[in-house]
């Protein structure tokens, strides 16, 4: 994107205005393309006009944005990468925990089994195929998966998509809400359960 700037020294800003050509842009994603966008000075990210750009961006239109491609994610939602992912993660798993800590029978409560928690669950799709995947692998293998977003809404459309409710079901995935600029112990929408750090 082609972007023209217009430096304020005085205020440690930058005001960069957006190139009149169509297509998808940042800025065309943020707003208008007739207004211009404010670059903050040096700082941290969660300290920039971008980051609060973004969230709200994040916060609108979870479904359109993820279902009509506005944002790209197939490179990191994929049946391949979801399979290399779930084979490390299996591999972790029988390093780290005994047979009787990570194989749970159906019924047992699962507080006592690995946790896989996903931040910015985005489409849910990675998700989805990260969890057949790795009971596929080990069927006998007992964990939940968490899947969290900071927006509760694309919490209730997991929850409430039909490709999810058989692992949903079988205590295999659960949600949270988990908001980086606001860290807390994540309450998890199915169990009941809450997980704190450690």
């Amino acid at each position: 994107m082609t972007v023209a700037t217009t430096s304020n020294p005085a205020a440690g800003t930058q005001t960069a205005e957006p190139a009149t050509r169509p297509g998808k842009s940042i800025a065309s994603l943020l707003g208008s393309a007739d207004t211009p966008v404010t670059v903050s000075g040096a700082c941290r990210l969660s300290e920039s006009t971008l980051w609060d750009r973004q969230r709200r961006f994040y916060a609108t239109d979870g479904a359109g944005i993820w279902g009509t491609a506005t944002v790209p994610h197939f490179i990191t939602s994929n049946p391949s990468i979801a399979s290399s992912y779930a084979r490390i993660a299996l591999a972790v798993l029988r390093q780290t925990q005994t047979q009787t800590q990570t194989q749970t029978r159906a019924g047992e409560d699962l507080a006592d089994a690995p946790h896989i928690v996903e931040v910015g669950g985005g489409s849910g799709r990675f998700a989805y195929l990260f969890v057949q995947q790795l009971r596929t692998l080990a069927p006998d293998l007992r964990f939940v998966y968490i899947l969290t977003d900071f927006a509760p809404d694309r919490l209730e459309q997991w929850r409430n998509h039909p490709s999810f409710r058989p692992h949903i079901e079988d205590g295999f995935i659960d949600f949270a809400v988990l908001d980086a600029d606001q860290l807390a112990p994540l309450q998890l929408m199915i169990s009941g359960r809450t997980l704190r750090a450690g």
